[in-house]
């Protein structure tokens, strides 16, 4: 148990290590080269240290800022280099696209190197992947799904606090009947 809770230690060390020796590599690299891709891989490069910091100390809690940074650094590299005369409708796709890749993936990731389920986030990652491809869609049809969905909220909203009234009232009918 000593010898575990030891290497636990280390991990979070050799992994806090990792991170900056990869912010200070980065400052390093970008003070001496004036290549104007360099600030674009700053993101990414954060994510796969966190990547690292995770798979060291064994906490899938990293994975969580490592997907974030490396999917918004993914983004950014996409819209500004690839996708450099897109409309703002296809830069939020590509944005919503790659955070819920992001997403998906974190959970496979987590299971296949850590042994560990995170399932949860499957479901930001689909939600934000289903609203990419809406953003992707002909104008029409995108602005007609939106318009669903605002009609739709406008609606809800005025329902949805009953989804807390209600358990609570019940908890509370729960707790005086059990006291009884």
């Amino acid at each position: 148990m000593e010898k575990e809770v030891k290497t636990k230690g280390r991990g979070h060390e050799l992994g806090l290590a990792i991170f900056l020796i990869t912010l200070g590599v980065f400052f390093v690299f970008s003070n001496f080269t004036k290549w104007s891709f360099v600030g674009l891989l700053f993101l990414p490069c954060l994510g796969i240290s966190f990547f690292v910091w995770s798979m060291l100390s064994k906490e899938e809690g990293f994975l969580i800022p490592a997907q974030i940074l490396f999917s918004l650094g993914v983004s950014i590299i996409l819209m500004s280099k690839v996708f450099g005369g897109a409309s703002a409708f296809q830069n939020a796709a590509v944005n919503l696209i790659s955070m819920g890749a992001g997403w998906v993936l974190m959970p496979i990731v987590s299971k296949l190197t850590l042994k560990k389920n995170m399932n949860w986030s499957y479901i930001p990652g689909g939600v934000l992947l289903a609203i990419g491809v809406i953003f992707l869609l002909p104008s029409p049809i995108s602005t007609k799904i939106l318009n669903v969905f605002d009609s739709f909220g406008k609606s809800i909203r005025y329902i949805w606090p009953f989804a807390l009234i209600i358990p609570g009232i019940i908890i509370i009918v729960k707790a005086i009947r059990s006291k009884k």
